[in-house]
């Protein structure tokens, strides 16, 4: 049986692009109902995937929804950035929006909040944990607001060739490492790369079983032509097997995947 939700929009994805698209919705047009949904359980998009160390490439009062300031223009008091606008985390923007849900969206009755649900198109969307189907009515606009979502590294799978003997992992992993690896290989230059080598470095520093640990990235791009394993550029003088031949040494190497694009994306126009 399909449930009938009457509502005038469908927002499908509740990321940093649906959520600023419905809070300037219900902003500028007072009697719309809206129907926000997402494959994920919350708000918040990818960051509820991040890895917890990260932050915004910019200062919070830049980023979020237009009704409400993330951080309240709060300055840095102390460590490298002293002085400079605070720089949120992932879990204050992932509790940001939460609350942002709650208490701009749904509480005032104004979005309807359908989490775990997957659209499926022609106007339907499922429940990925129920299977209950709903539907909206022909009147109702739907807004796709996945057309910027990134890859993140701990949902997909490596684009490159990865011996037996070798231990890949996503960044999220980096805060579980419990074992002294003779060095770290970073595959990929970006954001999230320069994230991981700063992570390592900080805790080889201060974790004593990993004093002596190195951290070292190695951009993908050169590397892999197409996705998919074994599709080298002629240009590239060490193929992936770098992270395996690390790996086969007395103590084994970890090699972090990091994701190809931003984990930190601006903020959204919409």
């Amino acid at each position: 049986m399909t449930r009938r939700v009457d509502v005038d929009y469908l927002v499908v994805g509740a990321g940093a692009m649906g959520m600023g698209f419905t809070d300037a919705l219900i902003d500028h047009s007072p009697q719309v109902r809206v129907a926000l949904v997402d494959r994920r359980h919350g708000v918040g998009g990818h960051w509820l995937e991040d890895y917890s160390f990260v932050r915004l490439h910019q200062a919070s009062s830049f980023y979020g929804v237009a009704s409400t300031v993330l951080g309240g223009y709060r300055v840095q008091t102390g460590g490298p950035e002293a002085g400079l606008w605070e720089r949120a985390d992932q879990p204050t923007i992932v509790s940001y929006y939460a609350d942002v849900l709650a208490d701009r969206m749904v509480g005032p009755g104004r979005v309807d909040h359908f989490p775990g649900c997957e659209y499926v198109g022609d106007r339907q969307f499922v429940s990925r944990i129920s299977g209950e189907r709903y539907e909206v009515p022909e009147r109702c606009r739907i807004v796709d607001a996945r057309y910027l979502a990134p890859d993140i590294p701990a949902e997909t799978p490596p684009q490159f060739t990865v011996e037996e003997d070798a231990r890949v992992v996503p960044v999220n992993e980096l805060v579980r490492v419990d074992e002294a690896p003779s060095q770290y290989v970073v595959v990929g230059s970006g954001k999230t790369a320069t994230d991981a080598c700063v992570a390592a470095d900080a805790w080889c520093r201060s974790r004593r079983h990993l004093l002596g640990a190195s951290a070292r990235a190695l951009d993908a791009q050169p590397l892999i032509r197409r996705p998919g394993p074994g599709h080298l550029s002629p240009h590239a003088r060490h193929p992936p097997r770098v992270c395996g031949a690390a790996a086969s040494s007395s103590t084994r190497a970890r090699c972090v995947s990091p994701t190809t694009r931003s984990s930190s994306t601006a903020r959204p126009t919409a």
